[in-house]
């Protein structure tokens, strides 16, 4: 992810891993909440008809690499943006975005709630799921992990990016352990950093969080 101040500029840059980027054409996309991807570049340097001439686009044969480029950034700019290129293989590929924040707005820490799998579910899957909620936050980077006991646990972890809801966002994560894994602690820990904070919220085996 990447922040900048209105009216600063940023630049976002896609590497291509194999073969000669000149040889492949790259175009950007814009993408908002609940909304469908805008085209902003297409042909490494090409505006589409109403784009803003804040947004431009070049590439460098040296490193391999495109680049966006947004100049004058303004509240609005605050997005998803992806690479989309050829891959020489009668596919065209999607890089992996990159989110722009357009700071400005206070620092609001999340709400973080954790919760497990009842008994029962345990009991008839054969596994457990941890889930921890993040709402209510600005800016949208944050650091999360989980803990079985003091122990890190990093395998088995699925965790969302933050996505806007209004001018906050929310995110979440889920930890799977299979029956016997989730024995192996009595309690687990959901830790999240954000900004100069950490929230720890506690689960414990008997679902009570």
């Amino acid at each position: 992810s990447l922040s900048v101040s209105p009216g600063g500029t940023v630049r976002i840059t896609c590497t291509r891993a194999g073969g000669s980027i000149s040889n492949y054409s790259v175009s950007w996309y814009q993408q908002k909440p609940e909304t469908k991807p805008v085209l902003v570049i297409y042909g490494f340097t090409t505006r589409p008809s109403g784009m803003p001439e804040r947004f431009s686009g070049s590439v460098d044969s040296s490193s391999n690499s495109a680049t966006l480029s947004i100049s004058k950034v303004q509240p609005e700019d605050e997005a998803d943006y992806y690479c989309l290129t050829y891959d020489g293989n009668y596919q065209f590929v999607f890089g992996g975005g990159t989110q722009l924040t357009v700071t400005g707005q206070p620092t609001v820490s999340p709400t973080v709630n954790a919760y497990t799998s009842s008994e029962e579910e345990i009991k008839t899957q054969n596994k457990a799921t941890l889930v921890c909620l993040l709402n209510g936050f600005y800016p949208p980077a944050f650091n999360l992990k989980w803990k079985g006991g003091s122990e890190d646990i990093t395998s088995g972890v699925e965790t969302t990016k933050a996505i806007k809801q209004g001018d906050k966002y929310v995110a979440s994560s889920y930890l799977t352990l299979s029956t016997s894994e989730y024995q192996n602690h009595d309690e687990y820990t959901c830790e999240v950093t954000h900004g100069e904070k950490t929230f720890v919220k506690t689960v414990r085996k008997s679902g009570n969080c």
